[in-house]
């Protein structure tokens, strides 16, 4: 019996020998296991070590691409300013053609006879025709507020009494405002603002008896209205920067019913001294400006 009870303890002991087998077997696999999952596992730590490298690759070469592009701009840039200062350093292309911003030109009696045809002969862009609202010739402060808006270089005085020429044996105050004062006030404003100034005189300033004068001619005017004309050039003189233009003009065509076959004049049309304005600008002094000297019937019928 003692040694069936010992045979059964052996036995029992071997069963647990056995069981322990399994389960340590088990336990084996168990860890075979974890060790596969483990050497997964660091393939995907390496894997992802390499996608850091890639992108650690991509980044340095971003930044290579940034400060490659950064030394394309400040070469640019540099590019850029050199030009610049060689553009304001050399000189300017076609200087001697005057910009137009440069070349503003103010024609006073801006809704008169002569301006009207001047409109239509001249480039509108660079000439101001201002009404007597807008510029009135009797009031400094209107000529400087209005020259001072415009900055013209250049300021063609044709306003003025004129027509009929009775009325300068009738209202001489009228005549002399207009002609005399309002002209002086035109030149005190040019000089102020360093304006170049054209004047529109008339020929009936010489006496009208020889014929053919010259600019050194002495005057004498044949009436009134040339006295008054004569009077505004007087101011006119006194500035330097400043152009007389002595003219005999007429509309086109001729507007009267009746012509003096034996009196001769030099006649010019309107539309022919509006065509000389451009070449006349920069003169200076006293100039004579004419056409054919004959008889104002032959001018009259000519033409007409």
């Amino acid at each position: 019996c003692i040694f069936d009870d010992m045979y059964s303890t052996f036995a029992h002991m071997y069963g647990i020998r056995d069981h322990m087998y399994g389960t340590i077997a088990h336990l084996y696999g168990i860890f075979g296991h974890m060790y596969g999952m483990c050497a997964f596992m660091y393939g995907i730590l390496h894997h992802m070590y390499g996608i850091y490298r890639t992108c650690e690759q991509i980044h340095r070469t971003c930044q290579h691409l940034y400060r490659t592009c950064a030394h394309i701009y400040r070469t640019c840039a540099q590019i850029y300013l050199t030009r610049e200062q060689i553009y304001r350093t050399s000189p300017k292309k076609n200087s001697t053609s005057p910009k137009k911003n440069i070349n503003k030109i103010v024609v006073s009696g801006g809704n008169g006879r002569f301006a009207t045809v001047l409109k239509k002969t001249v480039d509108s862009k660079n000439y101001y025709f201002p009404s007597k609202s807008q510029m009135n010739i009797l009031n400094l402060r209107s000529i400087e507020k209005y020259l001072k808006l415009k900055k013209p270089k250049y300021f063609i005085h044709v306003a003025g009494l004129s027509r009929p020429m009775n009325i300068h044996d009738k209202i001489i105050s009228k005549s002399i405002d207009m002609n005399i004062i309002g002209t002086c006030n035109v030149v005190k404003i040019c000089e102020r603002l360093k304006i170049k100034l054209i004047y529109f005189s008339t020929g009936y300033v010489y006496p009208g008896i020889k014929g053919n004068y010259t600019e050194e001619d002495s005057v004498n005017p044949i009436n009134k209205y040339a006295v008054s004309k004569l009077g505004g050039e007087c101011a006119v003189k006194m500035y330097d920067n400043s152009l007389i233009l002595r003219i005999v003009m007429c509309e086109k065509p001729f507007i009267h019913e009746s012509a003096f076959y034996d009196v001769k004049t030099n006649f010019i049309f309107q539309e022919d001294v509006a065509k000389m304005i451009p070449k006349l600008l920069n003169k200076k002094g006293i100039i004579n400006i004419g056409g054919k000297t004959q008889s104002v019937y032959n001018f009259a019928k000519k033409y007409n």
